[in-house]
């Protein structure tokens, strides 16, 4: 990932178009996995490597010291196969967010501060990201092509993905954050030639065919904004500020 040589302070959050856009960037799949793999070995080392030291000390006192690194050993391996199915899932692409740039400076053009969903960053050129976001429109308009999800399908996502659909009774969709669109307003795509159909209410959310794919959508959406905001870094306030 490319690093920061510009202090923070150079870095803007508004001023620009592109600023909250979303993207989607494409990876090697073989790297990828070959950097997993990489790192599940090392941990497989350093595992074995604890197991033996505590091994010569006491087994009273060795048991829960080897339990300790045996945990901390399956947890980079977790971490590293986590990593590698998000950048295999859809692929061998990865989903972001700019959340900055850099203004141009002399024949250097602007750069953009990428945050992806799996925690990595980058920064970006103004083509880059330009290629970025054709990629993730072009995802998009494969995505509204395809099928409906069947209700297994979805019932499947919701529990692989940690998520929740918000059902109610108050709107006639069923879901909360999922409005019933009249047949052909506000369709895109295949969509358009059937109706009613179905969005969920944030920017940007493809039109579905069934309230249940809208709910996912609306669901994915906050678990996003949750995960965002996690990540949001946090200003410390000194007490004179606070005084003043």
């Amino acid at each position: 990932w490319g690093g920061e040589e510009e202090g923070e302070e150079d870095w803007l959050l508004v001023g620009h178009a592109l600023v909250g856009r979303r993207v989607s960037r494409s990876f090697d799949k073989a790297a990828a996995e070959a950097a997993a793999r990489a790192e599940a070995k090392e941990a497989a080392r350093a595992s074995e490597a604890a197991a033996k030291a505590v091994h010569v000390a006491e087994r009273a006192a060795a048991r829960p010291k080897r339990a300790a690194a045996e945990v901390a050993a399956a947890a980079v391996v977790a971490a590293a196969a986590d990593t590698a199915k998000a950048r295999d899932g859809g692929g061998g692409t990865m989903l972001g967010r700019i959340t900055r740039w850099l203004p141009p400076d002399g024949e250097d053009g602007a750069l953009f501060h990428v945050r992806h969903d799996d925690g990595d960053e980058e920064d970006l050129e103004e083509h880059e990201v330009r290629a970025a976001m054709r990629r993730l429109a072009a995802a998009r308009k494969e995505e509204e092509a395809a099928p409906p999800m069947s209700e297994e399908e979805v019932t499947a996502a919701v529990e692989a993905e940690g998520l929740t659909l918000l059902r109610s009774e108050r709107g006639s969709s069923g879901f909360t954050g999922v409005r019933v669109n009249k047949p052909g307003k506000w369709a895109k795509g295949p969509a358009k030639l059937r109706g009613p159909t179905f969005t969920a209410a944030f920017s940007g959310a493809h039109t579905r065919t069934t309230a249940l794919e809208a709910a996912l959508d609306y669901a994915r959406h906050l678990q996003q904004q949750e995960q965002e905001q996690q990540q949001a870094p946090v200003e410390v306030v000194g007490e004179g500020e606070l005084e003043g």
